[in-house]
């Protein structure tokens, strides 16, 4: 071999040894914005749950007041019917 093709050799190997430790550095980029993303994105989910759960419990709270309200009523309308029916004696 002569001196122009291993010194050729020796460059060519070099500038591929460069260019393969580039490409992890931008892999290892693209996977550190990657799992920025995805903590971005449990974060907001997270977040989102939270609301979930706050309108489910006011929603299991307003549920119980309207049973409450409809039990009541039922008791009120019996009582009120209770004295307005006729006697069924003959000597009114």
């Amino acid at each position: 071999m002569s001196k122009l093709s291993k010194k050729s050799l020796i460059a060519s190997t070099i500038i591929g040894a460069l260019a393969f430790s580039a490409s992890n550095f931008a892999a290892a980029d693209a996977l550190t914005d990657l799992q920025k993303a995805e903590a971005q994105i449990f974060k907001a989910s997270s977040k989102s749950q939270s609301k979930i759960d706050n309108i489910y419990g006011q929603t299991q709270e307003l549920l119980a007041e309207y049973r409450n309200t409809v039990d009541e009523a039922d008791v009120l309308k019996a009582v009120s019917y209770t004295h307005l029916t006729l006697p069924t004696t003959p000597y009114v």
